[in-house]
């Protein structure tokens, strides 16, 4: 998924048995409605508006915040980030005089993620996107990242002493975006990080291109997952367009092929989640990836009525739905109006 510079823009137990102590969130169905769950990023939109216009958005449930974008190897001793137009300036500066990529303090965030906590919303701090350098050298480098990761973004402690951007305030879940490097040691990083997560309620989740032999794969195959949105655009093989230019088949998107791979995966009860562009203006080198509302509730449909692992659905990203017509909002109407027709 794409990372817009701010520059021009105007306006994500340390091995599978720590993670019984995450509880996830209810689980989703494919046999209710209100069991599914809706997915829109926040950080890269074009003249994004404060963050809490989407958490007071009821079609909204679980808001990654993108991105983390650099390793700390690579940016002074801390990760790189990128928020688009909502935070710009307050540069960390380790020992006072070196800069570094990361953010110290970003007000907006701050004031608008409580907004979003009281709202009943999840938010989680997204690694990687389009633009980034995430390739690790080694398992050493991974874990002092996810140790870094959760300093940064976990429970606030008044000993640390680095870059905190989002303050006191913490995200409920760390999701991994990866599409550079070739996925190496990720599972490290993820395991490091779910093996703090006994201290309170946390989630991992991870956006792989919706080719089965995605980098993250064996990320995901090796740590215990929350959440998987499948990146269903931006790859012509395997977009959700291709439903509907190949008769309706369910294999035209290899959704049930994720599910395969996801049974052997450390969750083998991991929901899968159909990722969506959120507007034509958000996949501009396949805006023929974008459905129509009723396309979407149509593909929706297929998936959550057939017994499937189904979750919910992806949207890239918040920004770019909103001014498409409110169409998250849109999607999830039809879509309840849709299925219930289905259990009435």
């Amino acid at each position: 998924m794409g990372l817009i510079s701010p520059l021009l823009i105007t306006g994500l137990v340390s091995s599978l048995f720590a993670a019984v102590s995450a509880r996830p969130l209810a689980l989703p169905r494919a046999t209710t409605t209100d069991s599914l769950l809706n997915v829109a990023y926040y950080g890269q939109g074009p003249n994004q508006p404060l963050l809490g216009t989407f958490c007071t958005d009821s079609s909204l449930d679980i808001i990654p915040i993108a991105f983390v974008n650099g390793l700390s190897s690579d940016n002074g001793g801390f990760p790189a980030m990128n928020f688009g137009n909502v935070c710009g300036a307050n540069e960390y500066y380790y020992d006072g005089s070196t800069q570094t990529a990361s953010f110290t303090y970003c007000a907006n965030f701050v004031s608008q993620i409580p907004l979003c906590k009281a709202a009943g919303k999840k938010i989680f701090i997204s690694i990687g996107g389009a633009v980034a350098n995430v390739q690790l050298s080694s398992k050493e480098e991974a874990v002092a990242f996810g140790n870094q990761l959760w300093d940064i973004f976990g429970p606030y402690n008044a000993t640390y002493t680095g870059p905190r951007p989002f303050g006191s305030e913490v995200v409920d879940g760390f999701d991994f975006d990866l599409e550079s490097g070739d996925g190496s040691y990720w599972v490290d990083v993820a395991t490091t990080l779910r093996s703090k997560f006994s201290t309170g309620e946390y989630y991992l989740s991870a956006a792989p291109q919706c080719l089965t032999t995605d980098i993250s794969t064996p990320m995901i195959q090796g740590a215990y997952f929350d959440y998987v949105w499948v990146q269903y655009f931006n790859t012509p093989q395997c977009s959700a367009r291709n439903f509907f230019d190949e008769d309706e088949k369910r294999s035209a998107i290899g959704f049930d092929t994720w599910a395969a791979v996801l049974e052997k995966s450390a969750n083998p009860n991991v929901p899968l989640f159909i990722g969506l562009p959120g507007s034509a203006a958000a996949v501009p080198s396949y805006p023929d990836n974008v459905l129509s509302v009723s396309e979407a509730t149509e593909l929706i449909d297929t998936f959550a009525c057939s017994g499937s692992r189904f979750g919910g659905i992806m949207l890239w990203d918040a920004t770019y739905a909103k001014n498409n017509n409110d169409y998250a909002a849109s999607i999830k109407s039809h879509r309840y109006n849709d299925i219930d027709r289905h259990y009435d």
